[in-house]
């Protein structure tokens, strides 16, 4: 592959919004785009807490679902 791309890297053609898009280019010449756009990505999957306030969520609702359901049915009966 030509101008320093490897094997690695696949080409995905991605909408922004336009100011998504005025964002990049201001940060970044287009050059350096993928190499922001990869560091970006990994910094915000990987931030602390990510996964695990997805598991929380889950889990809350989970552990809520009793009560939920009880409100639920008496507000059903209210009508």
């Amino acid at each position: 592959m030509s101008r320093g791309h490897t094997k690695n890297h696949i080409k995905a053609d991605l909408p922004l919004l336009p100011e998504t898009l005025r964002l990049l280019q201001a940060a970044a010449p287009r050059a350096n785009r993928r190499r922001l756009i990869d560091a970006a990505l990994r910094l915000y999957l990987n931030r602390p807490g990510g996964t695990e306030l997805r598991k929380r969520l889950r889990e809350g609702a989970i552990g809520r679902a009793h009560r939920d359901r009880r409100i639920a049915e008496e507000w059903f009966a209210l009508e």
